[in-house]
């Protein structure tokens, strides 16, 4: 970094020759990297947290960055606030470093830092990975308050990122990428509404679309929090998996930007007759009507607008089926085959739902419908070839399972599924 201020000026900065850790470890690995974590009963005893399941949240963001250096022509800073020992970071440099630069890391529990050192010293990357034992939100502003900004920046947060959704943005360099992880899905989904209505200032729903609007309303919370110090934010990728929602967002300063951001934040609308959702824009919610009832289930504020960005999905698609075919040649010709994310295959079916799905916001559960309307669930596939053949538009959704999209309205696609039961298709 170019500054009179290097990063190793910062307080809170960690050397390197932290000796092996004081507690029991066991040795782990995921994409090319092998390292040492905290021994425990379960990631939750141990003294130091590390969770295998969330690698499908670390490798979307080693593509991401990816796609990020290939669209810019550059090298990526990045920086990780809430790191836990560092595995993201230590993958970021080992499996794109060409693409990677350096990447600064905080945590501020004392063993997590001695075991992300003794990692980072094993894996021989000191050199580009920086770490630090600060409270994440004064790290961020001591940083930027000395010039020091980076391009991408992941928020992964043990529950709610809320807190820290506000310091993030002096640190971020005039055109980057946040990343944005949240796991109090309960509070989310409306679980508990009054969790939700507190942490990100916006009323849930828990009902067939329940993980479509916890992604909607976590962009419209980190929309309004850029807008606050004129930052104007986009998503380009969403995720709602597992037992967390992740979005990743491309940050503008123009005024163009921020007006467009702020102006797709409004309500949803959902009939509980037909399920259909009808969005609007707007700062205060309405009475709308559908099926001949009024709507009452209302949620919002939310993001109203796409949750993916077509050309982003593209890219990181291109990029897998091409590492996809190389694997496939070095197969057929005998050779060592390369390296793939470990979670490829899913990456891939998430890519494929934004980039043929990118602005269709019908959002419906087979599931759900055919229980309601005490009918027999036919085949998704055939349901799907149905709509194609009337018009419309279909792609199933990977936040939940029987969950699909399309531009049919929800009356529609109720008749439909009841006429496949019929025919018995």
């Amino acid at each position: 970094m170019n500054n009179s201020v290097t990063i190793h000026d910062i307080p809170g900065y960690i050397s390197n020759d932290i000796m092996d850790p004081e507690i029991p470890t066991i040795l782990k690995s995921e994409g090319k990297i092998e390292f040492m974590v905290a021994d425990g009963e379960s990631i939750y005893d141990a003294p130091s947290f590390f969770n295998p399941i969330m690698v499908l949240n670390r490798d979307l963001a080693l593509l991401f960055t990816r796609i990020y250096s290939e669209t810019f022509g550059y090298k990526v800073r990045a920086i990780e606030p809430l790191a836990g020992i560092g595995i993201r970071a230590f993958r970021m440099i080992a499996e794109t470093g060409e693409y990677v630069d350096e990447v600064v890391i905080n945590d501020y529990n004392d063993i997590t830092i001695q075991i992300s050192n003794f990692n980072t010293n094993k894996l021989q990357i000191q050199d580009r990975v920086h770490s630090f034992k600060r409270e994440a939100r004064s790290l961020m502003l001591d940083l930027a308050e000395n010039g020091l900004k980076f391009h991408y920046l992941d928020l992964d947060p043990f529950g709610p990122p809320t807190p820290f959704i506000d310091s993030i943005w002096p640190v971020l360099a005039l055109r980057s990428m946040v990343a944005v992880t949240a796991t109090d899905m309960t509070a989310l989904c409306g679980v508990y509404p009054s969790a939700c209505i507190r942490k990100y200032a916006s009323v849930p729903l828990n009902n067939h679309h329940t993980h479509e609007t916890a992604a909607r309303i976590l962009i419209a919370t980190v929309v309004r929090s850029a807008a606050r110090i004129e930052r104007g934010v986009r998503p380009v990728f969403t995720a709602s998996v597992d037992h967390y929602t992740k979005v990743f967002f491309m940050v503008n300063k123009s005024a163009g930007a921020i007006t467009e951001a702020v102006s797709q934040i409004g309500f949803s609308y959902t009939c509980k007759s037909c399920f259909q959702i009808h969005y609007e824009a707007g700062i205060i919610p309405r009475t709308k009507t559908c099926c001949a009832e009024e709507i009452t289930d209302i949620a919002g504020p939310l993001w109203v607008g796409d949750l993916f960005d077509k050309q982003w999905c593209e890219n990181g698609l291109t990029i897998i089926n091409n590492d996809l075919e190389e694997i496939k040649n070095a197969t057929i010709e005998g050779k060592e085959r390369s390296y793939l994310y470990p979670s490829t295959k899913r990456m891939k079916k998430l890519l494929e739902e934004g980039v043929n799905g990118s602005d269709l916001h019908g959002y419906y559960c087979m599931d759900v419908i055919s229980r309601q309307n005490r009918i027999a669930q036919p085949r998704i596939d055939n349901l799907a070839e149905k709509l194609n053949e009337q018009g419309y538009r279909f792609v199933k959704s990977n936040f939940v399972k029987q969950a699909f999209r399309t531009d049919a309205p929800g009356t529609h696609v109720i008749d439909t599924i009841r006429k496949l039961v019929l025919d018995n298709e």
